[in-house]
């Protein structure tokens, strides 16, 4: 009789086995050729995680049978393990294990690395069919009364294979929409429809009162006076060449009527809002960042008088959840007018980088810009002297097409710390306009910025 029932139990265990392979996802024969290979290079933390991940799959569909059975809940299945890495390196920046840090900022690299060979549609696309399925249905508005109608349009059957979506991601967008539209709790929901001079981020009064934006270590700003200089793209190489050295770090644009940070981090889309009413800001590239440019039609002017500004500044200051950050960096706008004030006012900033090209025109501005932190108390931590030369790429020879090293003569003149200077590389040019700034990947474009940010973390005391 015990015979009988351990041939029961094992014949079982088999069947189950067999069920398990034929149920699993598609892909999982790619992620055994990369467990494969991360053993012969003797890539261990590679190959750690892959084995985390061929476990995570393996226990769900024995606990219920086919639940990761397609390439979909296979990608859903990763981002659940990033989200709960990422809660890790929260807790463990508050216990300051740096060794920690690292270790789960490699691992989410590689579960990154595994999604990515997933066949998935992006948020915006399925948004697009969402909004052609409610159109189709005679639904006009996304109230939260037609959620029911929505719900019941969608092709739940079919939508990992037409879509490439799971089930989680067409509900959560539908939930963003309705939510948004609704207007219940913030005028948030207007963002993607701005009529004439409409703030889409109105709110109630704030008080003038400088005070720290939440969870934000340091908070910086760049800041050229003087547009065209290519103060956005030195934003975010810096932002990115301070992620790279181990700093949890955001980039904030308050440029409300310019907003260039969604093209250059290769962003689009709605953020979100959590259970506080606060926006989450977007992520790419390792860093968070929040715009004008998620919240207004792109295609549209933003024409606000100085009130507008100043409340919608005061929003995406202190109604983000950044989480926590070592360093917040502000990508200013042109000028020394509403937007420069109202921060120096409002918030306690740590520092200002100014950038400046090294023509006598550009320094005219930036000595303007120096001038301006200067009466409102904030310290220039120092010059970024951008577009310094121009390499040839045929013959190496240099040309200071917009005069020689005039940012540098100004800033030593003034006392102020030269951080780096930036040459005029195509590949600069090229990457920012592909939104893959050069200092994702590293190489001789981005040491320039390597070297303003290693600066700016020692004077901001952040490289302990």
């Amino acid at each position: 009789m015990f015979a009988a029932t351990r041939t029961r139990i094992l014949s079982t265990n088999v069947l189950r086995g067999v069920r398990y392979v034929s149920n699993e996802p598609p892909i999982m024969g790619q992620i055994r050729e990369s467990l494969k290979e991360a053993m012969r290079s003797k890539d261990g933390p590679r190959k750690d995680v892959i084995k985390a991940v061929m476990s995570q799959v393996k226990n769900a569909n024995i606990e219920s049978e086919g639940s990761v059975d397609s390439d979909i809940k296979f990608y859903d299945t990763i981002q659940s393990m990033i989200k709960k890495r990422a809660k890790a390196i929260e807790e463990y920046e508050a216990g300051a294990r740096a060794d920690l840090i690292d270790k789960e900022k490699k691992a989410i690299e590689i579960l990154e690395s595994l999604a990515s060979k997933v066949d998935i549609a992006s948020g915006e696309e399925i948004e697009g069919r969402i909004k052609e399925l409610a159109q189709a249905n005679g639904i006009t508005d996304f109230e939260k009364s037609a959620t029911k109608k929505i719900m019941q349009a969608v092709p739940w059957p079919t939508i990992e294979s037409d879509w490439k979506a799971s089930r989680k991601s067409v509900v959560d967008c539908i939930k963003r929409l309705t939510e948004q539209n609704a207007g219940a709790k913030r005028s948030f929901s207007t963002m993607r429809q701005l009529r004439s001079h409409e703030n889409p981020l109105v709110g109630i009064y704030r008080t003038i009162q400088k005070r720290s934006i939440p969870n934000v270590k340091k908070v910086i700003v760049v800041s050229s006076a003087k547009g065209g200089v290519g103060k956005s793209t030195v934003a975010v190489n810096v932002a990115l060449s301070m992620y790279n050295q181990g700093l949890s770090v955001g980039v904030l644009d308050v440029d409300i009527f310019g907003p260039s940070i969604p093209k250059l981090l290769k962003l689009s889309g709605e953020p979100r809002m959590n259970d506080d009413n606060q926006l989450i800001p977007m992520q790419n590239y390792g860093i968070k960042a929040m715009s004008m440019g998620f919240l207004v039609d792109p295609n549209k002017a933003v024409a606000w008088r100085g009130l507008l500004v100043q409340k919608a500044l005061q929003q995406l200051m202190f109604e983000v959840d950044w989480g926590s950050l070592d360093v917040l960096v502000l990508d200013m706008p042109p000028g020394t007018g509403d937007v420069q004030l109202t921060l120096a006012q409002q918030v306690n900033i740590d520092g200002a980088v100014i950038v400046s090209t090294p023509q006598d025109i550009a320094l005219i501005d930036a000595v303007r810009g120096i001038d301006m932190f200067g009466k409102v108390e904030i310290p220039v931590l120092g010059l970024v002297q951008n577009m310094s030369l121009y390499i040839c790429p045929n013959c190496n020879h240099q040309a200071h097409i917009f005069g020689s090293d005039g940012a540098v003569k100004e800033a030593e003149k003034r006392g102020i710390e030269v951080l780096g200077s930036i040459p005029l590389n195509a590949e600069i040019c090229s990457s920012s306009d592909a939104g893959k700034p050069v200092t994702v990947s590293g190489g001789l474009p981005a040491e320039g910025y390597e070297t303003a940010a290693k600066r700016i973390i020692e004077k901001l005391n952040l490289n302990s």
